[in-house]
């Protein structure tokens, strides 16, 4: 009796369960409801039943990685482009040669990963590939760029040599000029310092600075022996001081074929950087007044920038180009007043003291600007000793202003330190000559 009674039990609760599990799908919306309140992997905001995966995910945005908003998720081929993605394929088409196809994915890559851990190397990729396809004003914003917000990568040096390389390949020549010098200033350890003396030299030539041109030269003959560019700078330098005062024709330099760059429209936002770019590039083309357009209005959007002292400096260059003297004095004024740490500040003193003497020959009533000119070359070559040729060449200038003004016996003064500090440069050369008279 007992065994039965055990058993009828045991038929009873296996019963009880099928029924449970036949209620789910019983079509009773009671019974249904009550097991999917007590279903043991049921709690808050859990679908009552699992649903099918979907099909083409879309991947996330996230803050600094955004998709792209014409088409979120899928740029181009209908599939999700990582870092990873980008790189790897602008990187291999950029070592199979096919330049066109590395700047587009390497372009995607900065722009939608502009934190990535190999921004630096895409963005000089970039400039590279925009080199190797003759596209040398594209190249120049992005050698630029490495040059300014990457200077901590290991090609920030050669980045900011072929601004200047490029600078020549589209003509213009005081561009270049301006590039190579802050080049060997900010690199003076840089494997290509003696290519860049060597081709400031080749510019100066083009634009018939005798002087200058000599100058370039000498520094690869004096400081650069073992230099490759060591017996074509010892031949131009022989040439141009054997011609006397007849400027000899300089050989061909790369002429180049420029494309205009095009200037994007006035935006509603465009950051402080994008302003300082889109003025060096006019500058670089020759267009100063859009150059001073652009700088004028980052200082006035962004007066705290980073960019903001970099500006005032270029802003002061263009109008140095236009022999507008006072003008570009007061920016490398306003420059040294606002940013005294600036890197530029020194280089400011240095052309600020190049406008003054300019300004002060136009005319006799100007003659005050000698002796401005006079205290700033000696304030820079006091205050960088060692600036190799810039140091010497100050004082040359600053005996110059003096004998503009008939103190000789200052300006004799000078001419003997250039000598006696700086006897193996072009400037002691020149010293010399003023005071055997021959100038």
């Amino acid at each position: 009796m007992r065994f039965a009674k055990i058993l009828t039990v045991s038929f009873l609760f296996l019963f009880a369960l099928t029924n449970s599990v036949m209620a789910l799908s019983s079509g009773n919306p009671l019974v249904d409801q009550f097991y999917k309140v007590i279903r043991v992997d049921s709690w808050p905001g859990q679908p009552n039943y699992p649903q099918q995966p979907p099909t083409n995910p879309i991947p996330p945005s996230w803050p600094g990685n955004p998709t792209n908003p014409t088409n979120p998720g899928y740029p181009g081929q209908g599939q999700y482009e990582s870092a990873d993605y980008l790189y790897s394929t602008g990187r291999r088409a950029f070592s199979q040669g096919n330049f066109y196809n590395a700047v587009q994915y390497l372009r995607k890559l900065l722009d939608r990963y502009p934190y990535d851990y190999r921004a630096a190397e895409a963005c000089y990729l970039t400039g590279e590939s925009y080199r190797r396809l003759n596209d040398f004003y594209n190249a120049i914003t992005f050698f630029r760029r490495v040059s300014s917000q990457y200077s901590h990568y290991s090609e920030a040096h050669r980045a900011a040599y072929y601004v200047g390389y490029c600078m020549v390949k589209t003509t213009d020549y005081y561009g270049a000029i301006n590039e190579f010098r802050n080049f060997v200033n900010r690199f003076p350890t840089s494997e290509l310092v003696d290519d860049a003396w060597y081709v400031m030299g080749r510019t100066y030539e083009q634009v018939s600075d005798r002087n200058n041109a000599i100058m370039a030269y000498q520094q690869i003959v004096y400081n650069y022996p073992g230099s490759g560019f060591y017996s074509q700078a010892l031949e131009r330098l022989n040439y141009l001081q054997n011609n006397g005062e007849t400027y000899p024709v300089p050989p061909t330099y790369p002429p180049g074929n420029p494309i205009p760059p095009s200037y994007p429209g006035n935006d509603n936002y465009i950051s402080d950087y994008e302003l300082y770019n889109r003025g060096h590039s006019a500058l670089v083309s020759g267009n100063t007044n859009k150059a001073i357009s652009y700088f004028d209005e980052l200082l006035k959007r962004y007066p705290s920038s980073s960019y903001a002292d970099d500006a005032y400096f270029w802003k002061g260059q263009a109008r140095m180009q236009q022999k507008n003297y006072l003008d570009a004095i007061r920016q490398f004024e306003n420059l040294q007043a606002t940013f005294p740490g600036s890197e530029l500040y020194g280089s400011s003193i240095y052309v600020m003291a190049d406008c003054e003497y300019e300004y002060a020959r136009l005319n006799a009533a100007n003659r005050i600007y000698f002796q401005k000119a006079a205290g700033h070359y000696t304030w820079y070559q006091q205050a960088y000793p060692n600036n190799g040729q810039y140091s010497a060449q100050a004082l040359v200038r600053a005996g110059e202003c003096y004998e503009m003004m008939g103190e000789y016996s200052n300006a004799k003064y000078y001419y003997q330190q250039t000598i006696d500090l700086y006897p193996n440069t072009s400037a002691a050369l020149k010293a010399k000559e003023k005071l055997n008279g021959f100038w």
